[in-house]
């Protein structure tokens, strides 16, 4: 049998560094990326592999170390000696920069990104050049190509398309082979990334060393006209077909061309122009403020309020042109002014759940809509909904005058002891690429879960029957949870790109976007006082935003390091507690929204908190302990494991009565008169899963297959609908191996009952619908609803 393998290295640290042997699913996934089953552009994902013998690798990002996230990869290791130009000796160990920027998961994988001097930023948007011009090249008539950054103006950043024509190919360097050319570009092309002008030229010119020459291929593009590009943006017929005639349109289109430097004559029919937003087609911070105050004085006439003017900079900000319009027809019906276009007509809230399907597509194309649309509920019976999260977390909301009771959702009876245990496939949908976000369970008049993947998908799913109701695609990989507001109308989850989206849970319709400074990997969780929803960001801050205003209400520093981690409310002492990367647990007072106090471990806090009892709070770190905090921030215990923590812990409360004799019993937990008692669940990188009493003293563990990356979820859980209503069954818990093995134990001894295989990797959590559905996603691009029979 053949068989491949991937090698990396360098020539400062004398080749070879790293190995990895491709797998089919290596390159089906790449199959996937390059064609036409995908036309985002992105090249697939290349995995380095694990560091050759003597080898050291590090991920950098700044004078700072990583194990999550992106950076530039540095060599070495003490054996690895290679003397670079003048040099006559080298400090053994000493770590050589390979200019290669990867992405590193968890302290563990590592994925190719490309070249440090490829990355460039676009009107504010990262963009890598090496990759763009990799599908590119898969064009049929392109066989060599480069891409050029130009700023024409201050307010303008577009790109250069220089191509090399294969042999076979006969086209002159005319406007029809170069529009030819731009509109195949273009359809494999994020529509972020503006190309300004295509140049065809007979070859590349190269340096002495071999390297494309930038300045002799800028120059030849200067030569060829790149000075005039706006006049030479090539436009498709179907865009030459769309209607100007509206007054308000053409005076907008104006306005919002003028900002960006356009004239109303060039590209004014460029349907892919008008779906960037204002800073992607070339705007600055400073000319959207500028098109605001435009808009509020000629087109809406001055009779704004200053919270819509704010509401107007965010919809310039962060929508493209076609929403933009919208808002201000929408704006100017809300006015009692006739426009011309009364399909549009929706309020400023930016909320399109009232909008007519053709509206859907039309405002927010990218939502494909499967099967009908969601109903949650109705003014004259009331509307109620319940989320279900990743280790139990349940949160309930209700309108007055519900037709059902809350009392009813999720509700389990128990699991008998005589019952037999088989898991079963129920269904599985395909998300496009590895699942490594845990679902989001809303529970109402439909069981919908909504989750997405490294494709950039988001997508909800029809829990009962495994039917894709609507999905859309985001500008980057997703491995954030999602969270539900508070008003149930709005699903919020964080992506790569550094923005948390904000989509109407109904239509799928987008509501809303909200950039911090760097990727969002920390899961969103709502305030059921406030309403704000809390996550973090790689930028080192804490958020706080309010998805019905659309607002940030709260930004604070957290002391340090990424905020991976998923922050948790508890909503009795109003008190958030979320961890970051740099160590540090950190709790926020909600009633002033101000840090109270951070507690420092001696390493990063992939592991997300949690709280035990309304009085502790419980974390596992990377050094192996599980730390057990007070409210005050004083440590209560530690439990050292032995291996690092990336699972986060859960809470169960369970009856006493079924606690099996065999587990060691703690004298304070059995103080009282209770009859139940709460334990801490957590997997580890050593292949056991962990139950541990409050008071840090080990019940049992259990041996699994792989590390545990995943957070276990208990059922019946620690929820207030379950607490203490045991009723004749015994609780149990579900661990998921990162291997792909779902175990279902008993909470009472650690017993195994039963297991099921997944055909992939799992970092994604599992959710426990009632009794009988697990839903887990996978790394072989599927999310499944597993059947407990």
């Amino acid at each position: 049998m053949t068989c491949i393998f991937n090698l990396y290295g360098i020539t400062e640290v004398s080749s070879w560094a790293t190995c990895h042997e491709v797998t089919d699913k290596d390159l089906q996934s790449f199959r996937q990326q390059n064609t036409g089953d995908d036309k985002s552009g992105r090249q697939s994902d290349v995995v380095l592999g694990s560091p050759l013998t003597d080898t050291t690798l590090e991920v950098r990002k700044g004078e700072t170390t990583i194990m999550d996230g992106e950076g530039e990869l540095w060599i070495g290791g003490r054996k690895r000696v290679c003397l670079l130009d003048d040099e006559s000796s080298v400090v053994a160990g000493t770590m050589r920069q390979s200019g290669d920027v990867v992405q590193i998961q968890e302290g563990r994988v590592l994925y190719f990104v490309g070249r440090k001097d490829s990355q460039v930023k676009i009107n504010g948007r990262r963009v890598n050049l090496a990759s763009l011009e990799q599908a590119l090249c898969e064009l049929p008539a392109i066989h060599q190509c480069k891409l050029l950054v130009r700023t024409a103006s201050a307010r303008q950043r577009s790109l250069l398309l220089c191509v090399v024509l294969h042999s076979d190919f006969v086209m002159c360097k005319d406007g029809n082979s170069c529009k030819s050319i731009w509109q195949n570009a273009q359809d494999i092309l994020p529509s972020f990334v503006p190309i300004g002008k295509v140049c065809i030229i007979d070859k590349l010119p190269l340096t002495a060393h071999g390297k494309v020459d930038q300045n002799a291929l800028l120059s030849i593009a200067e030569s060829n006209g790149w000075s005039d590009w706006q006049d030479n943006m090539l436009v498709t017929d179907e865009c030459s077909r769309q209607d100007l005639s509206s007054p308000v349109r053409v005076q907008l289109l104006q306005l919002w061309k003028n900002r960006i430097g356009l004239s109303l004559a060039s590209h004014t029919c460029d349907a892919e122009l008008l779906q960037l937003t204002f800073l992607a087609a070339g705007g600055t911070s400073l000319g959207a403020v500028e098109l605001a105050e435009s808009i509020e004085k000629t087109v809406l006439g001055g009779e704004t309020k200053e919270v819509e003017v704010q509401y107007l900079l965010d919809t310039i900000l962060h929508h493209p042109f076609t929403e933009l319009e919208v808002y201000v027809m929408g704006k100017l019906h809300s006015q009692g002014k006739q426009v011309e276009r009364a399909s549009e007509q929706c309020s400023h809230t930016g909320v399109l759940e009232n909008c007519a399907d053709d509206d859907i597509a039309e405002i927010a194309s990218s939502v494909t809509v499967v099967k009908g649309r969601m109903k949650c509920g109705d003014s004259a019976g009331g509307v109620f909904w319940a989320s279900l999260r990743r280790g139990g977390y349940l949160q309930k909301f209700c309108v007055a005058g519900a037709n059902k009771a809350l009392s009813d959702v999720g509700t389990c009876d128990g699991i008998e002891t005589t019952h037999h245990w088989r898991i079963s496939v129920l269904w599985r949908v395909d998300i496009g690429k590895c699942v490594d976000a845990s679902p989001l369970l809303v529970l109402g008049n439909r069981n919908l879960a909504f989750i997405g993947s490294h494709s950039h998908m988001f997508t909800a799913v029809d829990v009962d029957s495994g039917v894709l109701v609507w999905e859309t695609k985001l500008h980057d990989r997703i491995e954030s949870s999602a969270c539900l507001s508070a008003c149930g109308c709005y699903i919020a989850v964080g992506c790569y790109d550094g923005c948390l989206y904000s989509y109407n849970a109904d239509s799928g319709c987008l509501h809303w976007i909200f950039a911090t400074g760097d990727a969002i990997k920390s899961s969103p969780c709502t305030d059921p006082n406030t309403g704000y929803v809390w996550f973090g960001s790689h930028d080192h801050h804490l958020y706080a935003v309010s998805l019905e205003e659309r607002r940030c209400v709260t930004k604070l520093h957290c002391g340090g390091g990424s905020c991976f981690a998923s922050p948790v409310v508890d909503a009795v002492s109003r008190r958030l507690y979320a961890a970051t990367l740099g160590g540090h647990v950190v709790c926020v007072d909600l009633i002033g929204n101000l840090i109270v106090w951070i507690y420092s471990c001696s390493k990063p806090l992939f592991s997300s908190p949690c709280v035990i009892s309304g009085y502790l709070v419980c974390i596992g770190c990377v050094d192996g302990f599980i730390y057990c905090l007070d409210v005050n921030g004083i440590l209560m215990w530690k439990l050292d494991t032995g291996s690092p923590l990336f699972s986060s812990p859960c809470v169960a409360t369970i009856s006493l009565a079924v606690m099996h004799r065999s587990v060691p019993q703690c004298r304070r937990c059995n103080e009282g008169d209770r009859d139940t008692r709460d334990v801490i669940l957590i997997g580890s990188h050593s292949c056991r899963g962990y139950c541990i009493c409050p008071h840090g003293l080990l019940l049992w563990y259990c041996q699994v297959d792989g590390p545990i990356y995943s957070t276990p979820f208990p059922f019946p859980s620690s929820c207030e609908y379950t607490k203490g209503d045991i009723r004749g069954g015994f609780p149990i818990v579900c661990f998921v191996s990162s291997v792909g093995t779902v175990y279902i134990l008993k909470i009472a001894d650690g017993t195994i009952l039963t297991q099921y295989q997944l055909p992939g990797e799992v970092f994604s959590s599992p959710i426990i619908k009632n009794d009988t559905i697990v839903l887990v996603g996978c790394r072989d691009n599927y999310l499944y609803g597993l059947k407990i029979e």
